[in-house]
């Protein structure tokens, strides 16, 4: 019952830094967050909190959940009707800033690096979302052995980047180099059939 007690913590929350269980429920907004398959509810939450001092082992978690609020309410006002634009851009400024303070070797740092990416792909600075992706591509590389949770997410990221380095190199008439990204994704795999079709 994630969300009933996302509820309870946020009560808590609400009471201010003063009362005695304040850290502990910012913790687990945190523990929430990966449970949730909706977690905008959560990232809500916790840019409430952004000016508080979260403990060192949330630090990186936080700044990237910060990071993809700030996306989300980005992308969200380049899309109302008319769209606000000023506004916009300094969401995706903050997005960019939150994620140059993850450090590489961080296992928030793939996507991190991936959002940047995409930050950049809309502000029209190819170069630059193509080097995120491919630093994407580079720490996500699957080590030998059992098939986990966590390896799962890593490549289902690294397809992620495939796609969208494919598509930018589409984009800017880099056929070849386009066709090379989407034929990564391998046979089977989620994205697999989309390569295919925006291969083709």
């Amino acid at each position: 019952m994630y969300h009933s007690s996302l509820g309870q913590f946020s009560a808590i929350l609400a009471r201010g830094p003063q009362t005695k269980f304040f850290k502990s429920s910012l913790e687990w907004l945190f523990f929430i967050s990966r449970k949730t398959v909706n977690e905008q509810v959560v990232l809500n939450e916790i840019a409430k909190y952004a000016n508080f001092e979260f403990p060192e082992r949330f630090r990186n978690e936080f700044r990237y959940l910060l990071a993809r609020y700030y996306f989300v309410r980005g992308k969200a006002l380049d899309e109302v009707d008319p769209p606000q634009t000023g506004e916009a851009n300094k969401r995706f400024d903050e997005v960019k800033r939150l994620i140059l303070m993850i450090p590489k070797g961080d296992v928030f740092y793939p996507k991190a690096k991936y959002l940047e990416g995409l930050a950049y792909f809309r502000e029209a600075k190819p170069e630059s979302a193509l080097e995120a992706m491919k630093e994407v591509i580079r720490v996500t590389r699957v080590p030998p052995g059992p098939i986990t949770a966590e390896v799962r997410a890593l490549q289902a990221l690294r397809e992620l980047a495939f796609m969208q380095l494919g598509r930018t190199h589409y984009g800017a008439r880099q056929n070849r180099y386009a066709i090379f990204y989407f034929n990564k994704v391998e046979r089977g795999n989620t994205q697999w059939l989309e390569a295919l079709f925006e291969g083709s």
